[in-house]
């Protein structure tokens, strides 16, 4: 059976990764999204790193079994550095999971438009505390072929898409 190719979406919280993916990936692929796994488990009241083990969980979970039916998968969630990449190519594989491509797609946004994207999301579940995107923003670094990656692709604020060569 052939198995489908791994997207793993890059950057910070505010940065289109959602957006961008609602707007590109056409029906037959999948995008498995952290956030809605982990919204889908919260109930009322509670903080919303409560359920981290069973999200991280079922995240890999659900990417491994949409790659081995050799759907084209979107890994929708931050991935901010090195550590965080390696940590879902190891699940992943652990899992028996091995795509026919790993594409990275960062997200190479100014800070100042996450933090204005951010603030139109006051009041939701999906706004992030402005010193947790500041840390995030300083904590991010873009990915590289050395990791892993078979391409690696760079969005703009503005959408456009562009493939990175090393």
């Amino acid at each position: 059976m052939n198995k489908g190719i791994l997207y793993i979406c890059c950057g910070v919280p505010g940065s289109g990764k959602s957006t961008f993916l609602n707007e590109m990936v056409d029906s037959n692929e999948k995008v498995i999204s952290r956030d809605e796994i982990r919204f889908s488990l919260l109930k009322p009241g509670e903080e919303y790193f409560s359920h981290e083990k069973e999200v991280y969980s079922t995240f890999v979970k659900l990417i491994a079994e949409s790659i081995n039916h050799g759907f084209n998968t979107y890994a929708d969630a931050t991935h901010l550095n090195e550590k965080s990449r390696y940590k879902l190519f190891h699940a992943l594989k652990n899992r028996g999971c091995y795509p026919s491509k790993k594409v990275a797609i960062y997200f190479n946004v100014p800070l100042e438009t996450c933090k204005n994207r951010n603030n139109n999301r006051l009041g939701t579940k999906t706004y992030v505390p402005e010193d947790s995107l500041i840390q995030m923003y300083g904590a991010y670094s873009y990915p590289h072929k050395y990791e892993g990656f078979d391409e690696i692709y760079c969005v703009d604020e503005d959408g456009y898409v562009e493939e990175v060569e090393e």
